[in-house]
C-alpha cells in the first residue's frame, strides 16, 4: 500500500488517498471506471462501437482474470475518506524501462491529484527497478491526456501508430521520460 497525500487540486482541498495492488474483487471497480474514462476522452463512434461489443458482465470477467495473472501491474487509488475507488494503473517492468498500459481515472476525479498519485507511484516503483525510461501510448487526439503527462515531465516522442478499431484507424503518440535524470 502506497500512502498519498495529494495537495495541488482543483478545489484546493486536500484529498487523502491509497494506492494497492489491484485484487480481484476490485475488478467492478475498474470497469466502472475504465468505461467512465472511455466515454469522456475517446471518439463517440469508437465508445459506441467497443461498449455494444463488450457486455459488463465479459468486461468484469476480463479485469477479474488479468488482475489475478499478474502478468501486469494493476494498481488502484482509493479516497481514503469515502473508500471509493478513484483510478487505476496498469503497467510492465520490462528491460530497464517501464510501460505505462493503462491510467484511468473518471471525470469527476480528474484535477483531484489521484492520477498525479498513481503516476509518480509507478516512476517510483520504476525508479526502485533501476528502470531508465517510462514510456506510454495516448491517442493523438485526447489533448488533455496529452497536457496531463507533458505537466509530469512526459514528452512526445514524434512516433505514432496507426490502430484500427471497428474499421476506423486511430492514431497513437507514444511520449516517454527519462527516469535517470528525474
Amino acid at each position: 500500500m502506497y500512502d498519498t497525500k495529494n495537495s495541488e487540486t482543483k478545489s484546493q482541498k486536500q484529498v487523502q488517498s491509497l494506492i494497492c495492488t489491484a485484487k480481484v474483487e476490485h475488478a467492478p471497480d475498474i470497469v466502472s471506471i475504465q468505461r467512465a474514462s472511455w466515454r469522456h476522452a475517446y471518439p463517440k463512434p469508437l465508445i459506441d462501437a467497443l461498449l455494444s461489443n463488450l457486455p459488463i458482465s465479459v468486461h468484469r470477467q476480463m479485469w477479474a482474470e488479468r488482475v489475478q495473472s499478474q502478468q501486469l501491474k494493476t494498481v488502484v487509488i482509493f479516497d481514503t475518506q469515502t473508500e471509493l475507488a478513484c483510478g487505476f494503473a496498469m503497467y510492465e517492468l520490462q528491460n530497464m524501462s517501464c510501460e505505462v498500459h493503462a491510467l484511468y481515472l473518471p471525470p469527476k476525479h480528474i484535477g483531484h491529484g489521484y492520477g498525479r498519485s498513481l503516476l509518480e507511484f509507478i516512476k517510483e516503483t520504476a525508479g526502485a527497478a533501476y528502470c531508465s525510461e517510462l514510456r506510454l501510448w495516448v491517442m493523438e487526439d485526447n489533448s488533455e491526456a496529452i497536457g496531463f503527462y507533458q505537466h509530469l515531465g512526459l514528452n512526445l516522442c514524434g512516433v505514432t501508430q496507426v490502430q484500427k478499431h471497428f474499421g476506423k484507424a486511430y492514431r497513437k503518440c507514444l511520449m516517454n521520460q527519462d527516469l535517470l535524470s528525474v
